[in-house]
């Protein structure tokens, strides 16, 4: 839940982490949307198979995951 509503005096960005199917595409997607990469798309983030993170343009930070094993064992 994220919540708001009413007056707002000043920024109150928000962090938020988003499990998704595809992480590069929505990664692409906030770029050209607007937002700013402060991770780029790669293997084993936030312990994840995939992950990455952007800044929208009012300063919230979006981090983007694919639920898996970071890698695969041997054999």
């Amino acid at each position: 839940m994220v919540g708001g509503g009413g007056p707002v005096e000043q920024d109150q960005p928000a962090a938020l982490f988003l499990y998704v199917n595809d992480v590069d595409s929505l990664h692409d997607r906030a770029v050209r949307a607007g937002a700013t990469s402060i991770m780029e798309p790669a293997d084993g983030r936030f312990e994840e198979q995939r992950g990455a993170g952007v800044i929208d343009p009012v300063g919230n930070q979006w981090f983007l995951g694919k639920h898996g094993p970071t890698s695969q064992a041997p054999g």
